[in-house]
C-alpha cells in the first residue's frame, strides 16, 4: 500500500500523501464512483485517487456529495468536512478538517519554473524566494494551497497572495513543531469537547528509497490574503525533497468554523 504519510497537519486537520501505483479499476472499486469523463487515463486515475485518499482518511467522507460552490470551490453538503486535494503524478495529497477550511498542494519537479516565476511572484517575492527552481516551485505550491484555502475567484497570485515569510530550518526560524509534524511527531491535542481524528501510524511502509533518511528541507511560510476583509495572514509549512515540493495550510483557532466554549 503506497501511503507515504498520514499525519495531523495541525490540531484540527488530518492529511496524507499517496504514491499512485494502482490501476484505474482499483480506485473505481474502492470509491464506488463512476469513471470521470476525462480523456486521459492518467488524469482519470489522479482524480479518482484524490477521492480515494479522502475516503482513506475519513471512512464516512461523502464522496458522492462533492459539488462546487458559487466560487467553484469543492464542498460537501452542510460543510460536514472541509477538504483539499492536490495531485502531481504519481503523487496525490489530501487534507480534511471538520472545523476549518483546508488547503494543500504538491508538485513534482518540472522544468521552466525560472521562466514562469514572474507570473505568480512579485519582484519583492522573487528576491525573498531566490533563484533555485525547487524554492520557486515550493512558493507556487504555497500560493496554490492558500488559494484553495481561501476559495474565491478573481485572485491574482502575485498581487493578492503576498508571501511575507519564506524561511528554512537553516535560518533557525522554523516555527516550533511544524517540521516535527511532517516527520511523524503528530500532536494529540484537539478541540475541547470533540473527538480527535483517528491517529494513523507515523511510519508506514512504502516510502520511496531514502525518503525517511533524507526527508528534505522544511520551510515556514506566511501569506497575506489581500482580498480578505480584513486581510488575513495565513500560516503554512512546506517541504522540498528529492521527489516533490509540498505545502499545506496550518490552521489555528482564529480560522475555526466552530465556536469554542
Amino acid at each position: 500500500m503506497p501511503l507515504l504519510r498520514a499525519w495531523n497537519s495541525d490540531p484540527y486537520s488530518l492529511a496524507a500523501i499517496w504514491q499512485i501505483g494502482e490501476p484505474e479499476d482499483f480506485f473505481v472499486r474502492e470509491t464506488g464512483l463512476t469513471l470521470p469523463d476525462i480523456k486521459s487515463e492518467k488524469r482519470r486515475i489522479e482524480r479518482l485517487a484524490g477521492r480515494f485518499l479522502l475516503k482513506h482518511l475519513q471512512s464516512d467522507f461523502p464522496l458522492h456529495g462533492i459539488l462546487p460552490d458559487g466560487e467553484d470551490k469543492p464542498r460537501v453538503p452542510d460543510n460536514r468536512y472541509f477538504f483539499s486535494i492536490s495531485h502531481s503524478w504519481p503523487y496525490v495529497a489530501a487534507v480534511i478538517s471538520p472545523y476549518a477550511e483546508a488547503g494543500i498542494d504538491i508538485q513534482c519537479w518540472r522544468p521552466r519554473m525560472q521562466t514562469l516565476r514572474h507570473k505568480f511572484l512579485s519582484q519583492e517575492e522573487q528576491l525573498l524566494v531566490g533563484d533555485d527552481d525547487k524554492r520557486i516551485t515550493l512558493a507556487w505550491c504555497a500560493k496554490e494551497a492558500a488559494y484553495k484555502w481561501q476559495g474565491r475567484r478573481g485572485v491574482e497570485f502575485s498581487e493578492h497572495l503576498a508571501l511575507t515569510r519564506f524561511a528554512t530550518e537553516a535560518d533557525a526560524a522554523l516555527s516550533p513543531g511544524s517540521a516535527a509534524v511532517f516527520r511523524g511527531n503528530m500532536p494529540e491535542d484537539h478541540l475541547p469537547g470533540t473527538t480527535a481524528f483517528h491517529m494513523l501510524p507515523p511510519h508506514v511502509a512504502g516510502l520511496p528509497s531514502g525518503y525517511e533518511e533524507n526527508a528534505g528541507h522544511f520551510f515556514d511560510i506566511e501569506i497575506n490574503l489581500k482580498l480578505s476583509n480584513p486581510e488575513k495572514l495565513l500560516l503554512l509549512y512546506g517541504i522540498v525533497n528529492e521527489y516533490f515540493a509540498f505545502s499545506i495550510v496550518r490552521n489555528n483557532t482564529q480560522f475555526l468554523n466552530l465556536e469554542l466554549t
